[in-house]
Formats: structure tokens, sequence, C-alpha cells
């Protein structure tokens, strides 16, 4: 992986996961409103059983529903909402986009095995390259997609940053 991309720490990747978990939590809640209904009108249609330990078929969609959200957008432009919200994009070891595999890999498989006790994601404060325990499975890094540059200019024999020139240049009264 080049070592010149920064890496992205704990707070802006969390930041970021919460503005997706409000979208994600937002469309699922528009969608479980009228299973919801469906289920208080008919309780024992064979739809709500349980399916898998306690879950039923509507609960199972919905997580598959919200995994392809991350794992969609992961795979095809690298990052999600809430990471270019925080200009992130998760990269493979080569500097590009995750495959749509090894993204579903890291966003089930190995979010689960982060979640375990949270370490996995204790680990981003941990390691020197910022990287959770699903980023080493699957080869991955969350990394800055972009670095602002201050622009200077020189006025005479002082440098001065660029955005200092164009705010005194608003203050200017015109005749």
């Amino acid at each position: 992986m080049n070592q010149s991309v920064t890496k992205a720490g704990f707070f802006p990747r969390l930041g970021a996961y919460l503005v997706d978990s409000v979208i994600v939590g937002t469309v699922l809640l528009c969608l479980k409103m009228p299973v919801g209904l469906l289920e208080l009108a008919d309780p024992e249609m064979f739809l709500f059983g349980n399916v898998l330990f306690h879950y039923n078929i509507f609960d199972i969609v919905f997580y598959l529903l919200g995994l392809l959200y991350f794992v969609l957008t992961t795979s095809i432009t690298g990052t999600t909402i809430g990471k270019r919200l925080f200009n992130l994009t998760v990269v493979d070891a080569e500097g590009k986009n995750l495959t749509f595999l090894n993204a579903l890999y890291r966003e089930s498989v190995g979010k689960f095995l982060s979640g375990i006790f949270y370490f996995g994601y204790i680990m981003i404060f941990i390691d020197k390259n910022n990287r959770a325990f699903h980023d080493y499975l699957c080869d991955s890094a969350v990394v800055y997609t972009c670095r602002f540059k201050v622009i200077k200019k020189v006025v005479g024999t002082q440098v001065v940053p660029q955005s200092n020139i164009i705010k005194e240049e608003e203050n200017v009264p015109t005749s």
C-alpha cells in the first residue's frame, strides 16, 4: 500500500459510520412500518414465524438490505455516504476499490468479529496504520481521499496564505 496516503483514525471512521447508520436506519424504518402494520393485522401469518433462532424472514431481509448498502457502496465507489462526508475511502493493498467478495467479507464476517468485545475497533488506536481487525482480514485500509493544500502567494517579500489575501480584498471598500 502506498505509504504517502494518510490513514483515517478512529473518530472520523466512527462519525462516518454514525451518518451511514442514520441513513440505513431511516430507510429500513420506512420499510418496516408497513410490515409492522401487517403483523398487527395478522400476527399468526406464516411470514412472521421464527426462521432462524428468534428471527423471522423480515428480520433477515432487513439485515441483508442494510448489509447490501455497505457492501455495494464500498465495492463500487470505495466509499459510503458517511465516508464521503468525512473524505474517507476504503482501499485494498494496491490502493484500489475492494472487490465485491472482499467487501462482503469485510462488512459481514470481518465486522462481526471486530465487534466481539469491540477489540477489532480498539485496534485502530493501537495499530500504527490505524487498521481495525476487519481491515487486516481483508488487507484493506480506510484512507483520506484528498488533502487540502494551502496555496501561498508572495506579496512583496512576505509570504501570505491565499485565504488571508481573499479576506483582505473582500474588506476593501469600493469607491
